[in-house]
């Protein structure tokens, strides 16, 4: 069942979908990778789509930006009806699907002077991104010695050559170390903070978690909650981290009381435990006694689980546990 958060107050979207769906076809059949799918993106701040490998990010992404036809469904970029009015859009559109890719001699400056040229942009924006990605020190060097992180640091310089007024980044972070994670992530915040929209998806909830205003988790190509991340943290139940001799029998008494309760590997969560109090008394009447008892902190990770109740696919929160995304139709079915 979907849940929705609407942030507070009422804000503009420079994205808005409703009901898309895509099927692909192939010998082996017909598989749903977008179904239905409503997505509201909030002008002004970064917007985080969220959801494990194969739940349709891409997919959706390709459609937004006219590179896939929908089946189904209506779309809406800063104002303008999509795929129709796209054209007149575009100049105020920036994205990276893919991984970047620059002639490996050519310097940062080089490549993009000749992409401001071939784009009627004035040769001066070429210092300002650059500078807005913190790539001015190593404007001179070329491309081949740059880390990933440079890279797609490189990528987003050249999506902001037109001064969009929307970005669109798909998986920016992937395959990247941690310090490519933090430089991306950083820059990804900045552009959100000087009033641009930036739409940004990953499988890495914890790195979103960090820079989006507000987010939309989907699943299985399906939307399973959306709204803002402090008010989709806020509204989840307390949550308890508990450790006994004997968990199952601590288990069992806690469903009976009412708890819900999910087991780790050496100890059990406890939801719905706002007064912690109670699950000592609880215990300590049946003669179990807490080696722990701590309060867990509430994340984007958990809510996913609680609202697909541990039944999707896992999501990935650490640098390097999350396998590769591809970004080809076939890999988000």
């Amino acid at each position: 069942m979907e849940t929705t958060v609407r942030p507070t107050g009422t804000k503009a979207c420079a994205i808005t979908a409703r009901g898309l769906t895509k099927q692909y076809r192939s010998v082996r059949g017909t598989r749903v990778a977008v179904e239905g799918l409503d997505l509201d993106v909030p002008a002004g701040g970064v917007h985080g789509f969220l959801g494990p490998n194969g739940s349709g990010k891409t997919t959706t992404i390709r459609m937004i930006l006219g590179l896939s036809r929908p089946d189904a469904g209506e779309i809406t970029l800063l104002g303008r009806s999509a795929p129709r009015q796209l054209s007149d859009v575009m100049p105020h559109i920036g994205a990276v699907v893919e991984r970047p890719k620059f002639f490996g001699p050519f310097s940062a400056r080089r490549s993009l002077s000749l992409m401001a040229e071939a784009g009627g942009v004035p040769q001066r924006r070429v210092d300002q991104v650059l500078e807005q990605v913190g790539l001015a020190s190593r404007a001179q060097d070329p491309y081949r010695t740059y880390s990933l992180g440079m890279q797609q640091r490189l990528a987003i310089a050249a999506t902001l050559l037109k001064d969009p007024t929307l970005l669109v980044f798909d998986e920016p972070t992937n395959g990247l170390d941690p310090a490519g994670i933090h430089e991306v992530r950083e820059t990804i915040r900045t552009l959100g903070q000087e009033g641009r929209t930036v739409l940004v998806s990953s499988h890495l909830l914890s790195e979103i978690e960090q820079v989006a205003d507000t987010v939309t988790i989907v699943a299985r190509g399906r939307r399973i909650t959306s709204g803002s991340v402090v008010d989709l943290l806020g509204t989840r139940t307390a949550r308890m981290r508990v450790q006994v001799d004997d968990p199952t029998r601590a288990a069992k008494l806690l469903v009976q009381a009412g708890f819900h309760v999910l087991p780790e590997a050496t100890a059990l969560l406890v939801e719905g435990a706002d007064d912690p109090s109670a699950i000592t008394h609880l215990l300590a009447d049946e003669g179990l006694y807490l080696r722990e008892l701590s309060s867990v902190r509430r994340d984007l990770e958990s809510v996913y689980l609680e609202l697909t109740a541990g039944q999707g696919p896992s999501m990935s929160t650490g640098f390097g546990a999350a396998p590769a995304i591809h970004h080809e139709p076939k890999d988000e079915l």
